[in-house]
């Protein structure tokens, strides 16, 4: 008999085939994510020609993506793989919170690069003012605090249950 996490997730219904080749995609977009995002993060840190305000939150982008990678995505192969969820209460609750912490940064990241983009374009002369190194750190600070911290509730059990 099955037991209701099992039917939760559905993964016992899918054939062997899917699960495998499902559980090898994940594997390869692993490997992929965290060799690409590594090379970028170097690239945009050792390249002074591109190195601005966008190339800032696009190293945080990449950081939070290279984390999915390196340590969200590897638990849903071991899923796939064998046919099981997490081991333990503690990484039941853990990996959805770093996963969507992580989507939520890689999303606010990506606002921020729009807000920058829109800001160059449309309101030039307040631009200097409003990107300057220390707002700058302090807008990547708030994209990671507002991420995580919209998931402690859940994470506590006071609002939700992950």
């Amino acid at each position: 008999m099955e037991s209701d996490d099992q039917n939760v997730t559905g993964i016992k219904t899918l054939s062997n085939l899917t699960l495998n080749v499902t559980a090898t995609c994940t594997i390869i977009i692993s490997v992929v994510g965290v060799v690409g995002n590594s090379l970028t993060v170097l690239a945009l840190l050792k390249c002074p020609k591109i190195r601005n305000v966008a190339a800032a939150f696009i190293v945080s982008l990449c950081i939070a993506d290279f984390f999915f990678c390196l340590v969200v995505i590897p638990f849903s192969s071991y899923r796939f793989f064998w046919r099981e969820s997490y081991h333990g209460n503690v990484l039941c609750q853990l990996v959805p919170f770093l996963q969507y912490s992580n989507v939520g940064v890689s999303l606010t990241s990506i606002a921020m690069i729009t807000i920058n983009r829109y800001i160059m374009i449309a309101h030039y002369q307040l631009y200097n003012t409003i990107y300057k190194p220390i707002w700058i750190g302090c807008m990547i600070a708030f994209c990671y605090a507002l991420s995580f911290g919209m998931q402690v509730p859940t994470l506590a059990g006071q609002w939700g249950k992950f």
